[in-house]
């Protein structure tokens, strides 16, 4: 569903194993503030996009009632190791790095990795011997400081390392540009307002695997996360901006990977724990007036 203008209501509706190659794998909203989508009684299952799996908002007014987000993914291009001799190149999310990072690689190194998308390189860092030590991308080789930085590369695409027996240096870290946030659910703007939601099995390649908050104003009303996955970071939810006002909000599974964000963001919350409580309260993280039990 692609909605930019006007009302509309989704009732008792079932989205399943829908796509989008950027954002909103089942519902796209993006329009001016008098946009308005109801969604009642509704699930969005198994849909998948860069950002927000299963929908994505980016302006107007969302009003959902007794929604489930159940295993939608936030993916985007990626890396797979496919030999490592002598090294232990590594592949997390849709980053790569050289073996050690970030400490120095070794001596008589060779790796290789393929990529599972199209998109574009963007080097962290990058750091090597010039002239021997080289990354090869598109037949090109990389050393020194001279990185791929901006290069654009093809599904499928091999990258190799190598490094000869004398001089060794940090490495690289090289993350495709292109983020993939928000598995269940992606806020850029506008106003959200959930009523008795459940988030589970989500997942996204770099943050948020339940949902992701960017921006706008957030009013979540008995919601729970359950099993939800991020590879780097927020495994339940990530929360980089805009306000969250929350009552009866709950992770079932509590860990020190399950909230990540900006300490920018703004979150006041309504909850059964109170500060100094210990056993299975825990302070949300970056939002000191939030609790979860």
């Amino acid at each position: 569903v692609y909605y930019i203008t006007g009302y509309a209501d989704f009732i008792g509706c079932n989205y399943f194993q829908n796509s989008a190659r950027e954002a909103g794998g089942a519902i796209y909203t993006s329009g001016s503030s008098a946009t308005h989508i109801s969604i009642l009684d509704s699930n969005f299952t198994a849909n998948t996009a860069r950002v927000g799996g299963g929908l994505y908002m980016g302006s107007g007014i969302v009003s959902q009632t007794n929604v489930m987000y159940l295993n939608n993914h936030a993916q985007s291009a990626s890396f797979e190791v496919t030999s490592n001799v002598g090294a232990s190149c590594t592949a997390v999310g849709n980053c790569l790095y050289s073996s050690n990072y970030p400490d120095n690689y070794n001596n008589d190194e060779y790796c290789a990795f393929r990529t599972t998308d199209s998109g574009t390189l963007s080097v962290i860092s990058f750091l090597t011997e010039s002239v021997y030590d080289y990354l090869k991308v598109n037949d090109v080789h990389y050393s020194g400081l001279i990185s791929p930085d901006g290069v654009s590369v093809s599904k499928y695409s091999e990258i190799t390392w190598r490094s000869n027996s004398t001089v060794n240096a940090q490495g690289f870290e090289i993350c495709f540009a292109d983020g993939a946030n928000g598995g269940g659910m992606y806020v850029s703007s506008g106003t959200n307002t959930m009523l008795n939601a459940k988030f589970i099995d989500n997942d996204a390649v770099q943050y948020g695997g339940g949902f992701y908050i960017a921006g706008g104003a957030n009013t979540l009303d008995d919601v729970v996360l359950t099993n939800n996955d991020a590879q780097l970071g927020g495994t339940e939810y990530y929360f980089n901006g805009g306000s969250l006002s929350a009552t009866d909000f709950f992770i079932t599974s509590l860990t020190e990977d399950s909230i990540a964000g900006s300490s920018s963001a703004s979150a006041v919350c309504e909850s059964p724990c109170s500060a100094g409580e210990y056993g299975n309260c825990s302070s949300i993280s970056n939002a000191p007036n939030c609790y979860v039990n």
